[in-house]
């Protein structure tokens, strides 16, 4: 009885340490930081087909 109390305490205490971990909030971004993670040029994509000799990505590789 006196383990089961002692288990039960614990598990609360780690359950409301991490909840109140994941309500601490953090500062706003900057507008600089937005800027820099928006990007200024044009986007690249790469296509890197790790099954060759299949059909459909033959067709994709054609596309580039």
């Amino acid at each position: 009885m006196r383990r089961d109390r002692w288990m039960l305490l614990l598990t609360a205490v780690l359950v409301l340490s991490v909840v109140l971990a994941g309500c601490t909030q953090t500062a706003a971004p900057t507008v600089a930081s937005t800027q820099a993670a928006t990007g200024s040029g044009a986007t690249k994509i790469v296509y890197i087909p790790k099954n060759t000799g299949n059909p459909y990505f033959d067709s994709i590789i054609k596309g580039f």
